[in-house]
């Protein structure tokens, strides 16, 4: 997930200011982005966390229902990936 972040968030910073998004390219990190998110499903499915580890899964519910907020910086370029501050 963070190199898709980060791939996502270079692509969009390296845009020229007047350049649109490009709707494929966008579709295809949405669609990425849904697989990581369907593979840790999977993987929590198999290995349910414990009381005591669920950060990593509780990021992922986050994730998934917060997903088009998250990605809100590859579809309008009025917002900036804030993300990238931390990497």
């Amino acid at each position: 997930m963070r190199e898709l972040l980060r791939e996502m968030i270079h692509y969009r910073n390296n845009l020229e200011p007047d350049e649109d998004l490009d709707s494929v390219k966008v579709e295809a990190f949405k669609e990425r982005f849904g697989q990581i998110l369907d593979l840790a499903d999977r993987e929590y499915e198999y290995e349910p966390p414990s009381k005591y580890y669920r950060n990593g899964f509780n990021l992922k519910e986050r994730l998934r229902e917060f997903r088009e907020a998250h990605l809100l910086f590859l579809y309008d370029k009025m917002f900036l990936p804030l993300w990238g501050l931390s990497f």
